[in-house]
């Protein structure tokens, strides 16, 4: 077998989910050993590979959770057309237990933060006069 040079330096030719999740996976992977540029024209528009539907699968270095994926999907204005068909072999009772289940751990972090008025007195309170 040949031996090879590690490799030090790597270009992502084009932007978008797919090169930015590519970057952002080799960053946590390989860390400072390796130096990651990601190239993109302006002059190129969006081609919007999943905006028509699909799934998420997490993997590896994932840099969002499935939950984050519809606030980053909407935070670059783009809205699903439609759902996955999977959708359609959830009960309706199925759906409702893992929302009231959702509903409830999200309830439970939000008791954890402070209130408006103890974050700012914590953290940017006004020095007194």
């Amino acid at each position: 077998m040949a031996d090879h040079a590690p490799v030090k330096q790597v270009v992502i030719a084009g932007g978008g989910t797919a090169g930015w999740m590519a970057a952002a996976l080799l960053a946590k992977t390989m860390g400072s050993t390796i130096d990651i540029r990601l190239v993109e024209s302006e002059q190129i528009g969006t081609v919007g590979v999943g905006e028509a539907g699909g799934a998420v699968y997490r993997e590896l270095g994932e840099l969002f959770t499935e939950s984050a994926w519809l606030q980053v999907m909407l935070g670059q204005n783009m809205a699903p057309r439609s759902y996955h068909s999977i959708v359609d072999g959830i009960s309706s009772q199925q759906l409702r237990d893992y929302l009231n289940n959702l509903k409830t751990i999200i309830q439970g972090a939000v008791r954890q933060f402070p209130t408006h008025e103890e974050f700012i007195s914590q953290h940017c309170a006004a020095p007194s006069p």
